[in-house]
């Protein structure tokens, strides 16, 4: 079941923990842009695995099936990465979503990036007043 926006929003929306053989890499828009989800690289290629593509323009889109769940506009600060967020019912926790009725919602997700290496990072976030952590891997260019 969808429970993150983004895979970030957000949507997000990837996770892999950071290994031994991960380097640090620098948070930037350009580190951002692309098609990131969580869980695994493995979701990259499952349709019912929500995935995010944040745009060179500030703009992303978090995915679901091919179809837009959520869509708005991103930035980075330092260490912290904040996305105004048009979202479906459907891309919210179950916990938001009855809090929250209601076909599109406009929500803005404040989020603390760390742990950040080649092609993944990790991610606190704050939704509508609920906290939740993700780690985030960067898809392959397809």
């Amino acid at each position: 079941m969808r429970k993150a926006i983004w895979g970030l929003g957000i949507v997000l929306l990837g996770s892999a923990a950071c290994g031994v053989g991960a380097q640090a890499a620098a948070f930037s828009d350009s580190y951002l842009e692309g098609r990131w989800t969580t869980g695994s690289v493995d979701n990259c290629t499952k349709a019912e695995h929500e995935q995010t593509v944040f745009r060179k323009d500030g703009t992303f889109a978090t995915e679901h099936g091919g179809k837009a769940l959520a869509v708005g506009f991103w930035r980075i600060e330092d260490d912290r990465l904040e996305m105004h967020i048009l979202t479906t019912e459907g891309s919210l926790p179950e916990s938001l979503q009855a809090a929250l009725p209601g076909d599109y919602h406009a929500l803005l997700v404040k989020g603390l990036v760390f742990d950040v290496a080649d092609g993944q990072f990790r991610l606190v976030q704050g939704i509508a007043g609920e906290i939740q952590g993700l780690e985030m891997v960067r898809c392959p260019a397809s």
